[in-house]
């Protein structure tokens, strides 16, 4: 090659390198900043979540055995939960499957329709060790309920009626027969050689078992309303109707029966359940008690369960298990007095978090909604809740040290909880004169900001009382706050600014340093403070050092919009964004970048306790990866 022509070869490969600088720096933002990360350095899988992911979806059906709860959830899993004496919720084992709406328990095994995988039958002997153990495949594997007499499975289904099947041999099932019914079959009870089939709009269906090869429908009571679910209990059978409320029909003689009662008063039901004399129906605004003594004119005895969309019930003698589809999914009742329900758990499946707060080995997910769960993380791979309270109003901020948590609801109220074993125990409650803007928490204080710029310290004070001890006007217009060791620092437009606290050790007079914008939070991270800049979609990073005079370090842009920031350790920051999670290098600050992005759902805030990452999900709960699995080579 001659030289002109390397000199050529040259001076194009110094323009196109000085072309991407140059295109660098004027659109920085112009594509995501994907880095090749190198196998060793992918995003590990969750270590653990909650909810279990498997109940993610609509809980159709429940059932207690051996004190353990077992549920389906359509699209998600067999479930097997530890129910504590206090109600709490803790995931035994899930076996993913297909689509199902319900199933039925005896013994040793679970048995239901898989829309893949046809007829199932589950081992369910060991809770821990769920195992598939035999199958079959039916013409139409959607089945709405299942009963089970001697050695049959009486399966019911929209599509193809009734379907018996063989179960003897739990690893060989097999289909006897198939029945069509003049309606949609959506569970079935059984008494004696009969089968009392609810057929939703076709009315109550009466089918003859005795010969199981060869079964016969032999009665009819039609036009008795929308048919949901039915149990039979001696000479009667009990009906969730829809619109018609609850009804009782008369089956002595399964050949002729009879409706001989009819509430239209009750909620549209969709379910029901019996410890007789007290029948439980659930529907669209809870549960409605009757007493059944006389069959021929029930009596309501209470409505206390006041829940929407009560989609199934599952009653023993001390309590009564619930579900619903708007998120409070599982529910568990004490049935001490059997007319007067006391709720003592709940279990969330699905749950819309804006953020979290992390202390003591406790996690609080808090959104939209007035509730607050209280997660235990003593195990991160296995959180479970320990508690879910409702405190009236959607909280706005959750903070807390090792003593006391901090609770901000409303535009001007704080309320003080004791952290003693992830219980939420109120012990007093402050109301401030002006809206908050803000609420810190040091090892010694409260310090609530109001939209005035009025700073306010407080301190828990002998008989359980939120007293102020100081407070400062700094300016109106505060986007941000942080303290750290008696030093406040704030963003307003266009600034950053320091305020030293002398009664409490603070070394800044008053310092303040330009930034592009308002900041929306701020982090304190080793002597650095990072401020995050919502116009620009970047962080500002200050050396804070010397309090009294902030140095700018450098600036960093995220791959997306930051919404929650946390530190990892002394070198990393974790970034919650729209499209996941991102970890940041801060060895040298004045180089921040990239190591890891996780491109997965949106990341509405993140936590870090421990080494663990805590990422707050949108509709999805918290999801906990540990950061040694980062395999981040230091």
């Amino acid at each position: 090659m001659s030289i002109p022509r390397i000199r050529e070869q040259k001076s194009n490969w110094i323009f196109l390198f000085s072309f991407t600088i140059l295109f660098s720096l004027i659109f920085p933002k112009s594509m995501p900043q994907f880095n090749v990360l190198g196998q060793e350095r992918e995003w590990p899988e969750p270590i653990g979540s909650w909810p279990n992911p498997a109940l993610l979806g609509e809980v159709v059906c429940l059932k207690e055995v051996n004190g353990n709860l077992v549920a389906l959830v359509n699209a998600g899993g067999l479930t097997v939960f530890k129910i504590g004496f206090d109600g709490g919720f803790s995931v035994i084992d899930t076996l993913p499957i297909g689509q199902s709406d319900s199933f039925s328990i005896r013994g040793d095994f679970a048995y239901y329709g898989d829309v893949w995988e046809g007829f199932v039958i589950v081992d369910i002997s060991n809770p821990e060790n769920l195992r598939l153990v035999g199958k079959c495949q039916i013409d139409y594997p959607f089945h709405e309920g299942i009963g089970l007499v001697n050695d049959f499975a009486y399966v019911s289904s929209c599509e193809s009626g009734l379907t018996i099947i063989d179960i003897e041999n739990p690893d060989k099932p097999a289909v006897l027969s198939c029945l069509s019914l003049p309606g949609c079959a959506v569970n079935i009870s059984i008494k004696g050689n009969f089968g009392y089939v609810a057929l939703m709009d076709g009315g109550l269906g009466v089918v003859d078992l005795s010969t199981p090869d060869s079964p016969v429908e032999i009665a009819n009571v039609p036009n008795i309303g929308h048919i949901n679910d039915l149990v039979v209990h001696g000479d009667y059978a009990y009906l969730a109707s829809g619109e018609n409320g609850f009804q009782i029909v008369d089956i002595k003689d399964p050949r002729k029966p009879q409706v001989i009662s009819k509430d239209q008063g009750a909620p549209f039901s969709l379910c029901i359940a019996i410890r007789y004399p007290w029948v439980y129906l659930g529907g669209r605004d809870g549960v409605t008690i009757y007493d059944v003594n006389n069959p021929f004119a029930p009596i309501v005895k209470s409505k206390t369960i006041r829940l929407k969309a009560v989609r199934c019930l599952h009653v023993t003698n001390e309590r009564i298990y619930l579900a619903t589809n708007n998120g409070e999914v599982l529910h568990v009742y004490n049935l001490e007095t059997p007319y007067n329900p006391v709720l003592v758990g709940k279990y969330f499946t699905w749950v819309d978090i804006r953020d979290i707060a992390i202390f003591k080995k406790t996690c609080y997910l808090y959104g939209p909604s007035s509730v607050v769960h209280i997660i235990d993380i003593q195990e991160p791979s296995l959180p479970s809740l320990l508690e879910s309270v409702d405190v009236g109003t959607p909280p706005r901020k959750i903070v807390g040290n090792d003593k006391y948590g901090f609770l901000w609801i409303g535009d001007n109220s704080v309320s003080v909880f004791k952290i003693e074993g992830g219980r939420f125990e109120k012990i007093c409650e402050k109301t401030f004169v002006a809206p908050l803007l803000d609420i810190l928490v040091s090892e010694d204080f409260l310090i609530a900001v109001n939209r005035y710029g009025i700073v306010d310290f407080l301190k828990i004070r002998e008989g359980e009382s939120l007293e102020v001890v100081k407070s400062l006007q700094i300016d109106q217009g505060i986007g941000a706050v942080g303290y750290h060791e008696g030093n406040l620092y704030f963003s307003s437009q266009g600034y950053f600014n320091v305020i030293g606290i002398p009664d409490f050790g603070g070394e800044a007079d008053c310092a303040k340093r330009p930034i592009d914008g308002m900041a929306e939070f701020i982090l304190i991270f080793n002597k650095y403070a990072i401020a995050t800049v919502g116009e620009r979609e970047c962080l500002e990073i200050f050396d804070i050092s010397n309090p009294g005079n902030p140095i700018w370090v450098s600036r960093y842009f995220p791959s997306y919009k930051p919404n929650g920031v946390a530190a990892l350790d002394s070198k990393f920051l974790v970034v919650s964004t729209d499209f996941g999670e991102e970890v940041i290098d801060l060895v040298d600050p004045r180089m921040p970048s990239r190591a890891l992005f996780n491109l997965n759902s949106v990341s509405l805030n993140v936590a870090t306790h421990d080494g663990y990452i805590y990422s707050a999900k949108k509709n999805d709960g918290v999801f906990i990866y540990k950061f040694d699995h980062l395999r981040v080579p230091f």
